[in-house]
């Protein structure tokens, strides 16, 4: 189960660190149709927990309700280019993103 320690947290509701992978997964679950993509949050959790941009992937995940995920849309895109060192496009972030759908109960 996921729950944001802050239901305000902007961004993302959880954090999975893969250090031998070198892999940072975020993971924000809606139950929007849409849903904003605040980059600049993720940028700030990747410098708190000391990730450096060389050789780390960053993933970012939507998780909605398997019934949404034709339907769901990420809206507005702030921060463009928040995550370039990470190997990310500005302005193609919406893109980048992964979308999956999941059984809500």
């Amino acid at each position: 189960c996921l729950k944001p320690v802050n239901p305000l947290q902007g961004g993302y509701d959880a954090i999975i660190v893969e250090p031998r992978g070198k892999l940072v997964e975020f993971v924000q679950v809606t139950e929007a149709d849409v849903h904003s993509f605040k980059l600049a949050f993720f940028a700030e959790a990747l410098t708190g927990l000391g990730i450096p941009a060389a050789g780390w992937k960053v993933r970012v995940v939507f998780m909605v309700p398997r019934d949404r995920l034709e339907s769901f849309r990420i809206g507005k895109i702030k921060g463009c280019g928040a995550l370039e060192k990470y190997g990310w496009k500005g302005g193609q972030e919406g893109r980048q993103a992964e979308v999956a759908g999941m059984d809500i109960a």
